[in-house]
């Protein structure tokens, strides 16, 4: 694996320093600068010296990138001691700062609850930070409803932990009564998240068999095809799992006999030894980057000759 990643590291040196160099001369971005550039040389020289493309193929590698975020549980559990239901009950869930004690119910997002042991024909006990329209409860029985409170980027803006008190309105009519009681309040420490930017890179050049020479078979070269992961975020991405699929060739007008395949995987620098098999743990500040070899053609690209291929979250 160290063999194999060692041009990725080289390319990814280079590229960072063209990066850097783009920004010291005022551009937002190495794509701006390239691009600038090839505006000045188009104006200059117009189409002479421009190569030909023969053909253009699009070529399509399905990737999914899954990690585990923190959540919190919240549960509610309602009895009813007494022999007549209780009707339109609801819940609204509230978040405060403990800090601050400034209203932060919308730094947070609410999974619908897991309501067991209400009734109501089809209504609602809650959507989460507001009220549903209403469930029942029979006499001398119980109620669970369970939600998943997700924090947001605003949750934690920084790298210190934030604490939170989760509370509630709990309404329900009794005998006729509308009644309305304030839950009590528990505490939660909302660790910083991380943030993710994937960057690509790609071999310019694949060698493949050249078809102009049909009675010749050329051998495939394997190339690279890398991927840089960036943690820019103040906390730790944990459980980091990237499953890609094989290369998928969408758009072949010319039909030209190509295929490509993912035939070896390389990955480094953020693996530890007690993660689980097919996982990874990405610290803050940190970066990872892995390789997929062995595809024949001609990728051209904004990502060619070991260019940054482009950020996302």
């Amino acid at each position: 694996a160290a063999a194999l990643l060692a041009p990725l590291r080289d390319a990814r040196d280079e590229w960072v320093a063209a990066r850097d160099g783009a920004a010291y001369e005022g551009y937002a971005s190495l794509a701006e600068a390239f691009g600038t550039a090839a505006r000045a040389f188009h104006t200059l020289f117009g189409d002479e010296g421009a190569g030909e493309c023969a053909a253009k193929v699009t070529l399509v590698i399905a990737q999914r990138l899954v990690l585990t975020r923190q959540a919190f549980e919240a549960e509610l559990k309602l009895s009813n001691d007494g022999g007549a239901a209780l009707s339109d009950i609801t819940v609204a869930i509230h978040v405060v700062d403990a800090d601050t004690r400034a209203n932060a119910t919308a730094r947070f997002a609410y999974t619908p609850p897991t309501a067991l042991g209400f009734g109501g024909g089809g209504g609602t006990l809650s959507t989460g930070s507001e009220a549903g329209s209403g469930v029942t409860l029979g006499g001398e029985t119980s109620g669970v409803a369970t939600w998943i409170i997700v924090p947001k980027d605003a949750a934690v803006p920084g790298a210190t932990p934030r604490t939170y008190l989760v509370g509630g309105t709990l309404r329900y009519t009794e005998g006729g009564v509308a009644r309305v009681i304030e839950l009590l309040p528990d505490d939660i420490e909302v660790q910083p998240d991380p943030r993710l930017y994937l960057s690509y890179f790609w071999t310019r050049e694949v060698y493949g068999d050249d078809h102009g020479t049909v009675a010749v078979v050329e051998p495939s070269k394997p190339f690279y095809l890398a991927l840089l992961v960036h943690n820019a975020g103040y906390g730790v991405a944990q459980n980091v799992r990237i499953a890609t699929a094989q290369p998928e060739i969408r758009n072949n007008n010319d039909g030209l006999a190509l295929a490509f395949s993912i035939d070896a995987v390389a990955v480094d620098s953020f693996v530890p030894d007690d993660a689980p098999p097919g996982f990874a743990v990405l610290q803050s500040a940190q970066r990872a980057y892995g390789t997929v070899v062995n595809a024949t053609g001609y990728a051209i690209g904004d990502g060619g000759g070991g260019g940054g291929g482009g950020d996302g979250d």
